[in-house]
């Protein structure tokens, strides 16, 4: 078997671009260019930090970084924003802190270097030779074992004789999962905002306009369905008040996660709770207040089950934005 072959390479290889000139700022370290890394294996992530299928990869992006960087990988994570608040490099530097990522992140805030190499998901892993041609990427999740399998084989590769400590990842590379997170969503992801988001309340949403909400109920999988008063931008639909206000999705899936942010720089809580969708409504199945005091990902439950269900939030005063809402379950295999 080839290194290539081992690599799960590309065929044809396709050289990867260079970054952008001025591509930052920069964290964790200097600017960086692909073409002055040529030599050894480079290992570049898009990412984003409220994502949560980008966090549950940051792991393997961290174990590979402290146990390879000495045998000649470089990790580079791209912040590419999916959600303006993403925007901020303070944010974004605060992030990377709280996370524990120690290796370099460059911020892609104009998508420069997403467009250069056609990206289209968060997070997507690409893998590098030591020529700088692309040899390995992988979309999503998981593939934890493959991907390590290909970077040490490109390391011998790139290094002949090289001596490389033990892998991360123990297993078969012929399995893309048989390391990863196996993750199942039940409902895919749902938008607030009106540019990605199906608005369940009669009339739709009331676009870029502080507008008065009637929940009928009836609810849809996948469907907005807001109660009270509630302005829907592009990206999210954020609470104004005054008097009372809830969300509800119905979904499935045995986790829930929502990007939220408060509106201005004091925090808003949210009342949050499930109820199977063909339960009574009251009292619901489970409850619990959430304090959002910074614009990123929330987890709000987990254990929720695989049947349909009814998520709902209610902000107990204005300034609640909510962006989007994830479901499933993740949960590891392989031994």
């Amino acid at each position: 078997m080839t290194p290539e072959q081992a690599a799960g390479s590309r065929e044809p290889a396709v050289r990867a671009p260079e970054f952008p000139a001025g591509a930052g700022p920069w964290l964790n370290g200097p600017p960086l260019a692909l073409g002055g890394l040529r030599g050894g294996v480079v290992l570049v992530e898009f990412w984003t930090y409220s994502c949560v299928n980008c966090l549950r990869t940051l792991p393997a992006l961290r174990a590979w970084h402290g146990r390879y960087r000495d045998s000649g990988l470089t990790v580079i994570g791209v912040h590419t924003p999916e959600f303006a608040f993403e925007r901020d490099p303070a944010a974004v530097a605060r992030a990377v802190r709280d996370l524990g990522v120690d290796y370099p992140v460059v911020l892609d805030n104009d998508r420069a270097i997403w467009r250069r190499f056609a990206n289209r998901y968060w997070p997507h892993r690409y893998l590098i030779d030591a020529a700088g041609y692309i040899r390995h990427d992988r979309a999503g999740e998981g593939g934890e074992a493959v991907t390590e399998r290909a970077i040490r084989a490109l390391l011998v590769a790139g290094r002949p004789g090289v001596a490389l400590p033990p892998p991360v990842y123990e297993g078969d590379a012929a399995d893309e999962t048989a390391m990863g997170a196996v993750c199942v969503p039940g409902t895919p992801e749902i938008f607030a905002g009106y540019y990605r988001g199906a608005s369940g309340n009669p009339g739709g949403f009331r676009e870029d306009a502080v507008a008065d909400y009637t929940d009928p109920g009836g609810y849809r999988e996948g469907y907005i369905h807001l109660r009270g008063r509630w302005l829907v931008d592009a990206e999210a639909a954020r609470f104004v008040g005054p008097g009372a206000g809830a969300l509800r999705v119905a979904y499935r899936g045995g986790e829930v996660n929502a990007v939220l942010a408060p509106a201005a720089v004091e925090a808003v809580a949210v009342r949050v709770t499930t109820r199977r969708l063909d339960a009574p409504a009251d009292p619901p199945a489970a409850a619990r207040r959430v304090v959002v005091d910074a614009p990123r990902l929330y987890p709000l439950l987990a254990g929720a089950g695989e049947s349909p269900s009814l998520l709902a939030l209610a902000p107990e005063g204005p300034g609640l934005a909510v962006y989007s809402f994830t479901f499933g379950a993740c949960s590891p295999t392989g031994g």
